[in-house]
């Protein structure tokens, strides 16, 4: 019994393996899952039609990001948080042309440096309300990553894009 069982668990480790290669790493010393996280999102943002090219400059609480959207009511919506704070209140941007045509953004981000986080992630998320209200079409963005000062931040590998 203890050979069919070990044989059934092989099988199911090599087909993990053999037909998913990019998300073994999750699989791989990462218990937590978010290496699998990570490349979901990489995936979500290549299938995003309504955000592209979307770059960030600045650091420390100073922030420009430009883009091209072309939300279907044009206008979108912008927050900045880490997970745990909003940074930024809910903002409205707007485009002059609707889909199906791209239009270029930019926003400026100014942020007290005395609230930053320490340690954590700093998001900006652009996304559209439906006429309920409701967010689609949600695009977030890493703004800057936060270490505390005596973390060895190679250890933080599978979080870079």
């Amino acid at each position: 019994m203890k050979s069919a069982t070990g044989l059934v668990l092989t099988c199911v480790i090599f087909t993990l393996v053999l037909f998913v290669p990019e998300k073994t790493a999750a699989l791989e010393g990462d218990s937590t899952g978010q290496t699998f996280a990570v490349e979901q999102e990489k995936d979500r943002r290549k299938e995003n039609l309504f955000f592209r090219n979307v770059s960030v400059k600045g650091k420390r609480g100073k922030y420009e990001v430009t883009g091209e959207a072309r939300p279907a009511t044009g206008q979108f919506f912008y927050t900045v948080e880490d997970g745990h704070h909003q940074y930024v209140d809910e903002t409205k941007g707007e485009t002059k042309n609707k889909y199906p045509d791209w239009e270029n953004f930019k926003i400026s981000i100014s942020l007290d440096k005395k609230t930053l986080p320490e340690n954590g992630v700093l998001i900006l998320n652009l996304y559209e309300r439906d006429n309920k209200g409701e967010i689609f079409h949600l695009y977030p963005v890493v703004l800057e990553e936060f270490f505390p000062p005596n973390m060895d931040k190679r250890s933080t590998r599978f979080f870079r894009r």
